[in-house]
């Protein structure tokens, strides 16, 4: 190329043009998913058509030890009823849920906010920086039928930001 460096250029603004959004994804009647950052980011990237993008699976965060790690979760009621839901956690050994975990109604066509808080154990203190990852598994269950669960991958570390 031998022209300008700026040929072309206008001073005229570049028309703005949205890239395609896709559709929400079609849920269940009873449904349950991660909220907070995680959800935020997903409906970033499906509203601005980033969704080829890389993302962990499952989703992931490093904490400091010890400390809480707040699961914010939401779950949706589209039925025409009133249900009643169930939470419980699949938690590593020495991890204890503080609260978020029983039973909760769900009024009909009504979406809750649910937040589960996990007590984490200290680290050794001449261990690693950091410990390899633990998963968390949440179960949500209505009338005895699998709503769905929740996964999230946590690593410990000496220190990290807080959530």
């Amino acid at each position: 190329m031998s022209g300008d460096i700026f040929e072309g250029i206008t001073p005229a603004a570049i028309p703005f043009a949205r890239p395609e959004v896709l559709p929400e994804p079609s849920q269940q009647d009873l449904s349950v998913e991660l909220d907070g950052p995680w959800s935020y980011y997903a409906e970033f990237r499906r509203a601005h058509g980033l969704t080829h993008l890389p993302h962990p699976e499952p989703a992931e965060i490093a904490l400091q030890a010890p400390g809480t790690l707040v699961i914010p979760l939401w779950i949706r009621n589209r039925t025409a009823k009133g249900q009643e839901i169930t939470v419980t956690a699949a938690l590593p050994a020495g991890w204890t849920a503080q609260s978020g975990i029983g039973k909760f109604s769900v009024a009909a066509k009504q979406v809750a906010a649910a937040r589960l808080e996990v007590n984490l154990p200290a680290m050794a203190e001449n261990g690693p920086k950091k410990l390899e990852a633990q998963e968390v598994t949440v179960r949500v269950e209505s009338n005895g039928q699998n709503i769905g669960e929740v996964k999230l991958r946590v690593e410990l570390r000496k220190r990290a930001l807080p959530q």
